[in-house]
């Protein structure tokens, strides 16, 4: 299925009523990644205006929704943050671990 609307016309408003990504993908007729990825497009374009509203899309464990809630968005803001964090510092620590590595095999090969 083609999708001819931003996939923000597709995530229900609010946290109780949040979708999870199996269900867009099927809802869509798309595949997970798809869906993953034209959700981080929308999201990089900034806010969706629905109903002539800043809508944010979100998620957590329960899926994604629209929240125009600055609280929630914060939240994922911070937990994105966090995430980001963890990642840069294991990727400095394998960089830290592969160059110590290659500075042995120099070593043992004279």
């Amino acid at each position: 299925m083609m999708i001819d609307k931003n996939i923000s016309e597709y995530i229900p408003k609010g946290r109780q009523n949040a979708i999870h990504q199996d269900e867009l993908s099927n809802l869509l007729g798309i595949d997970a990644g798809t869906v993953k990825k034209l959700i981080q497009r929308e999201r990089e374009s900034g806010a969706s205006i629905i109903d002539e509203k800043e809508l944010f899309i979100v998620s957590g464990q329960c899926g994604y929704w629209l929240t125009d809630n600055i609280t929630e968005v914060r939240e994922y803001i911070r937990k994105e943050e966090g995430q980001a964090i963890k990642r840069f510092n294991t990727n400095k620590a394998y960089k830290r671990a592969i160059n110590e590595y290659e500075g042995q095999l120099s070593i043992n090969e004279d």
